[in-house]
């Protein structure tokens, strides 16, 4: 089958969150014998061509935060995904949500089956009403999809790729010898829970002193350049410079043998600054959750929704979003506890084994599958 991939909010392959799902998805779809060309997003450096084997075709934004800017892209980009499609003769366009609709426009205007991927708000209605299947990334909070679609939707999670984090020997991280290592991988938004971090870690570190936080990710808004300076006072003043260890950007290759240097890992998300997630319940299912739990690793986690259905009670310790003081100790509590951390890891890999995104994509085939058998 010839698909094509509308995901043209995502910087493929930029690392971030949408560039690894992007490709774990589009990988095990072509090791299955689909043929897939991808629409993503241009940016600086980011080039057409072929891109880690795929044929890619770029799609530039502006403005994109203001509704009238999201209709002009939604038809500019609609157009062009259109002849693409008539192009390359595909079969099915499959359209990730934060493309707004284009993948929906196109799907019209040539007459193609539509498949649509939700992970988050950003979609079109025009995608949920086209689309023959929908598969949405939210786990067990099926709000965000509105309930007339139901019937044709399946909620998923994401996934990890435990092959890629398989007898992956650690790696020796500079200026961290002799330390006890916590890492936070993603975003440094506030809803991420970097101030939460920033208010634990001096009752962590007066308790473990040789606490290190290994920070896999770049600041890339005014907010996270913010949090980052927060991040970067607090190690002032708590008087150790080794208590923050940020490593910008690090390849997606290298995240396994960062991990294993690892005794824990956090996500210590706080969405009480984020309506739509008080609305509708903590929808997304984070990826590096998996990857923390692939690598072997207890898991110390706010508990929300998904996060609560991931982590569970035996793969890592669940603390009340937006509290810094439970959060610091459970951080000691699993620093301090060597046959905890054993435990909580074991469980951790077994459970990112059930869920491969090899298991994940047999259900992402099944919907596109349906779609082209009576979808529109």
């Amino acid at each position: 089958m010839r698909i094509l991939y509308v995901a043209t909010g995502v910087p493929f392959p930029l690392e971030c969150g949408g560039t690894t799902h992007i490709r774990e998805v589009a990988q095990e779809l072509r090791r299955r014998g689909h043929e897939l060309i991808l629409c993503v997003r241009a940016g600086p450096g980011l080039e057409e061509g072929t891109v880690e084997g795929f044929p890619v075709h770029r799609f530039r934004w502006r403005n994109r935060d203001m509704a009238v800017s999201q209709v002009v892209h939604r038809w500019r980009h609609g157009t062009r995904v259109a002849l693409l499609a008539k192009r390359y003769d595909v079969d099915l366009i499959y359209e990730r949500e934060n493309s707004m609709g284009s993948g929906a426009i196109a799907s019209q205007l040539v007459g193609l089956p539509l498949t649509a991927e939700i992970n988050d708000l950003w979609y079109s209605p025009k995608t949920l009403e086209r689309a023959g299947r929908i598969i949405s990334n939210s786990g067990s909070v099926k709000g965000i999809i509105p309930e007339k679609y139901h019937h044709k939707t399946v909620f998923v999670h994401m996934a990890a790729d435990t092959q890629a984090f398989l007898d992956v020997e650690p790696v020796p991280i500079r200026g961290t010898e002799g330390r006890r290592l916590m890492c936070y991988m993603g975003s440094l938004l506030a809803w991420h829970g970097i101030p939460d971090l920033v208010a634990a870690l001096p009752s962590v570190h007066e308790r473990v002193p040789e606490a290190t936080l290994l920070l896999l990710g770049k600041a890339t808004t005014s907010e996270g350049e913010r949090n980052m300076a927060a991040l970067q006072k607090m190690a002032e003043e708590v008087g150790d410079p080794a208590v923050l260890r940020p490593m910008g950007l690090v390849p997606h290759t290298d995240v396994p043998g960062v991990l294993a240097s690892c005794d824990l890992c956090v996500a210590p998300f706080n969405p009480s600054g984020e309506p739509d997630l008080l609305k509708y319940g903590f929808w997304y299912s984070p990826t590096k959750l998996w990857e923390y739990m692939a690598a072997g690793k207890p898991v110390v986690a706010t508990d929300l929704d998904n996060i609560r259905d991931i982590v569970g009670e035996d793969r890592g310790i669940l603390v009340p979003p937006g509290e810094p003081n439970s959060l610091a100790d459970a951080l000691v509590k699993v620093l301090t506890d060597e046959d905890l951390r054993r435990r909580m890891g074991e469980s951790s890999l077994a459970f990112a084994r059930e869920n491969t995104w090899e298991r994940r994509v047999d259900e992402y085939e099944r919907a596109i599958v349906e779609t082209l058998e009576g979808g529109k």
